[in-house]
């Protein structure tokens, strides 16, 4: 029997769910991973953001491409895409890699 692969949850920008007022060079973006047994972890993810969900499906006209980063890390990942304005928002991806590679994609806002 397979286990349920792990699933990104509770994307959280500067600390917070939804914060209002992130100074634009601030953004840093974490996520937990939620799924049955224990002693699994992630080793690598990639983050897509784009100014609307539309096109974070098609991939086409993305603030920010991360590419695959191998790395267990989960917390703190610093934006490093187009630089926001103060009142900017945009749509976020996270794709990571389970313990046994499998692949999950999660859009999650980002205010």
């Amino acid at each position: 029997m397979s286990t349920p692969p792990l699933t990104p949850a509770g994307l959280r920008c500067a600390h917070r769910v939804n914060p209002l007022g992130v100074a634009p060079d601030r953004v840093r973006l974490g996520w937990v991973l939620e799924g049955p047994g224990t002693g699994r972890a992630q080793r690598a993810y990639q983050v897509l953001v784009a100014p609307d969900e539309a096109r974070l499906r098609t991939g086409e006209d993305l603030s920010w491409d991360s590419g695959r980063v191998e790395s267990s890390c989960s917390a703190d990942i610093a934006y490093a895409g187009i630089p926001l304005t103060s009142d900017a928002s945009g749509d976020v991806r996270i794709i990571h890699a389970s313990e046994v590679s499998r692949v999950t994609c999660r859009p999650i806002a980002l205010p």
